[in-house]
């Protein structure tokens, strides 16, 4: 196997391990809060690839996470305690779905 081949196969591998890290990750963050975890996580993936084209889904999976926590901290600023956060899911513009964080 030349070098060239394994580190592409150990880049593709890496980015792999990761984007399953993160869709764990991601997969807690909605727990109970989606009537579908996966559909609601491809849907906000999509969402992000349409405004930036061409990333890797690593990057993708990290910029919803912190999009994710970023409402929710300014949520529960905002609402002085109140820990409910509204998540537009993609697609669904006229419908919102109630999330209450821990």
């Amino acid at each position: 196997m030349s070098s060239h081949t394994f580190q592409n196969w150990w880049q593709q591998y890496h980015e792999a391990v990761r984007c399953s890290n993160l869709r764990e990750e991601l997969s807690l963050l909605l727990y109970g809060h989606a009537d579908n975890e996966e559909a609601t996580i491809q849907r906000l993936i999509v969402l992000e690839q349409r405004k930036q084209p061409g990333k890797l889904e690593s990057w993708y999976l990290d910029r919803v996470i912190d999009n994710l926590r970023r409402r929710s901290e300014v949520n529960r600023k905002e609402n002085k305690g109140t820990q409910n956060l509204y998540l537009e899911i993609a697609g669904q513009t006229s419908e919102r779905k109630l999330i209450e964080t821990k």
